[in-house]
């Protein structure tokens, strides 16, 4: 089998507006569109996994349909499924590996879930000391930045963010982890996805995180002059 072979898989597509998936991370999500529960009852016979995708925003008022997607997706496992008395189910995905969609394959008579032909992408390897090095600079950078950012958004919670050990944390878990935790829009949070690799990924998440506190603070600085 060739290298290109072995990187495409046919997978089901789960369209979302509001929740974007990363790889090492894990969502819980709650399933109760019949399509869906379709799609995870498939899923559980088989392989497991789910594509998960972003709705472009010009597709968020034809959800009911099949809007259109964004191309780069993340593949999640269902390591977790608990089906409740009414059929919804509650389930916990664990993002695998991101994926660009190649094509859309016609659905069987019947089926009400969307499958797609994709290609498996991989994350862009660090393989000189010198990327080390930037990734480390990056990502202390970036801790500064979302301690700072928490300060100004959520001050009762930087104390705990401060007490957790991050130091443990492989770097893709961790910036993975912070790009799906921030309160940004799905669209943001689609471009941070498309990033290669971990050292993109904090160079984006970096940017994000300095245009949040940007805004926040010279939105403090225009209610305290309304204030005096």
């Amino acid at each position: 089998m060739t290298e290109t072979a072995q990187h495409l898989r046919t997978i089901p597509l789960f369209p979302l507006a509001t929740v974007a998936l990363f790889p090492a991370v894990r969502v819980p999500l709650y399933i109760f569109e019949p399509r869906y529960r379709e799609m995870t009852e498939a899923a559980l016979e088989g392989e497991r996994v789910i594509g998960m995708v972003t709705v472009l925003p010009e597709g968020r008022t034809a959800m009911a349909g099949d809007p259109e997607i964004h191309p780069i997706g993340c593949l999640g496992l269902i390591d977790g499924a608990k089906r409740r008395p009414d059929g919804t189910w509650d389930i916990a995905l664990e993002g695998i590996a991101r994926f660009e969609v190649e094509c859309e394959i016609d659905k069987p008579e019947g089926r009400l879930f969307r499958d797609a032909r994709v290609r498996m992408l991989d994350e862009e390897a660090v393989s000189q000391p010198a990327q080390q090095e930037e990734i480390d600079r990056l990502r202390v950078e970036v801790h500064r930045s979302y301690g700072a950012a928490l300060r100004l958004l959520a001050p009762q919670y930087v104390d705990a963010f401060h007490a957790r050990d991050f130091d443990s944390v492989p770097d893709d878990v961790y910036v993975n982890t912070v790009c799906l935790s921030l309160d940004i829009d799905t669209v943001d949070k689609q471009c941070l996805l498309e990033c290669p690799g971990t050292r993109a990924r904090l160079e984006r998440v970096l940017a994000v995180l300095e245009f949040k506190i940007a805004e926040l603070n010279a939105r403090g600085s225009a209610t305290s002059k309304t204030l005096q």
